[in-house]
């Protein structure tokens, strides 16, 4: 793989906290010989190198469209040269924006062709390969368009973008003008397959997902192939010993948002206090804009001692607190917009650190988090059952390392960024 072609790389923003899964795959496909650039749609990034120190030494691969009004100049004289110079392919190209802009009534999607045409003018790669469904991969397929005959486009999608920021029809007209695309999971692969056969309706009407998780098996569809290809996550070359954690303590890494039902797992620990936990903990790790009526929710239950939210922090502080955790819960939920994680990286990632995970059976959840195997599973919005799933595993340390050993299992067989990297360079292979 090392005389591999360039991949150009098609991101909103560059780095990002809640997106080191991204930084991983990236990394993982240089290892592997696959040489890479990096679009950043957003000119200014909403994050730091600083914030997100694990993607530095991709720093030098990140490019950005010119910003404000000079570079929106600059970025409309790639559309009229590429309309020069492919007058077919970008007429093409336009009639699709144009035609879904008028469809989904949101003349926003006409924003993506000028930055598509900056990327089929200056992208290096041949192949394109977007990260989230909505406008990364629109400006992936029509920069693919608007490019000479040749130069093709994939996604990865992963959860919001598939089925609250993009409608079916239009996940379904950008697919096929893919060479493939690629989810994280069954789940989230059953929505583009759904999408496809016209199954799908917007809003909140989500597939259920089939138990089990693949990497690199056959494509789903013939035309175009679509892969089941899972998130990577980092594994801790030591697992923390059961006599190190601390036995009351619970951790949730998740964005302050409604999906999260972090709400549910504040009023858990509401419930077990009451019955007489009063050393249990609770911490909150992330931000976002549910915050503000979390902390009221603490102040109106007197959780103050018990819980605490601690806001973004950076990944090493992550991994150490899922050092320390007991338990780590997540009970996700779907929104009132239909909003839906896919799989959470979070709960993956104390996986990987063997903290057992009290899940929700929602999404692709259950692939990973099995019940009684590799974690517990809880209804959403149920405190009262997800505060004896946390009691019950509070008093059995037996329980909780076995759930925890397994769950680390689990995910070295499954969920490796390297052999991630792996198959999803062949398939960028295939596109010589």
């Amino acid at each position: 793989m090392r005389d591999s072609p360039v991949v150009s790389y098609v991101i909103r923003s560059f780095p990002k906290v809640s997106e080191t899964f991204v930084v991983r795959e990236l990394l993982s496909l240089q290892e592997a010989g696959v040489p890479v650039e990096i679009w950043s749609l957003v000119p200014d990034g909403e994050a730091s190198f600083d914030d997100v120190p694990a993607a530095a030494p991709l720093a030098t691969l990140v490019r950005r469209p010119p910003a404000g009004r000079a570079g929106l100049r600059a970025m409309m004289g790639d559309l009229l040269q590429a309309l020069l110079r492919r007058p077919v392919r970008t007429a093409r190209a336009i009639s699709f924006a144009v035609g879904w802009a008028v469809r989904e009534r949101d003349p926003r999607q006409l924003a993506a062709l000028p930055y598509a045409a900056h990327l089929a003018r200056h992208a290096r790669g041949k192949h394109l390969h977007a990260h989230f469904a909505n406008t990364p991969a629109t400006t992936a397929v029509l920069a693919a368009m608007l490019s000479r005959r040749g130069r093709t486009a994939s996604y990865t999608g992963h959860a919001r973008d598939l089925w609250v920021a993009t409608s079916p029809a239009f996940l379904a007209a950008k697919t096929r003008a893919c060479a493939f695309a690629v989810s994280h999971s069954q789940f989230t692969l059953g929505v583009i397959e759904r999408a496809l056969a016209g199954e799908l309706t917007a809003g909140t009407d989500n597939p259920s997902a089939p138990n089990g998780a693949g990497n690199g098996s056959g494509p789903h569809r013939a035309d175009p192939p679509l892969y089941v290809i899972t998130n990577g996550v980092e594994r801790p070359a030591v697992l923390a010993s059961p006599e190190s954690r601390e036995p009351d303590l619970i951790v949730a890494t998740a964005r302050m948002v409604e999906k999260k039902g972090l709400d549910t797992l504040i009023a858990a620990i509401g419930e077990l206090v009451t019955a007489g936990r009063t050393g249990i903990r609770l911490e909150l790790i992330g931000d976002g804009p549910e915050r503000d009526a979390l902390e009221l929710q603490v102040a109106r239950l007197r959780l103050a001692d018990h819980v605490v939210l601690r806001g973004t922090q950076p990944p090493a502080e992550v991994q150490h607190t899922l050092q320390r955790a007991a338990i780590f819960a997540l009970p996700a939920r779907a929104a009132r917009d239909g909003d839906t994680d896919g799989l959470p990286v979070a709960v993956l990632e104390a996986m990987a650190h063997g903290v057992p995970v009290i899940a929700t059976p929602i999404a692709g959840l259950p692939e990973a988090v099995l019940d009684g195997e590799t974690g517990l599973l809880v209804p959403p919005d149920d405190a009262v059952t997800l505060a004896a799933a946390i009691a019950r595993l509070l008093d059995d340390a037996e329980l909780r390392e076995l759930l925890g050993t397994a769950a680390a299992g689990l995910i070295a067989e499954r969920y490796d960024s390297a052999r991630s990297a792996l198959t999803l360079a062949e398939h960028f292979r295939r596109q010589e």
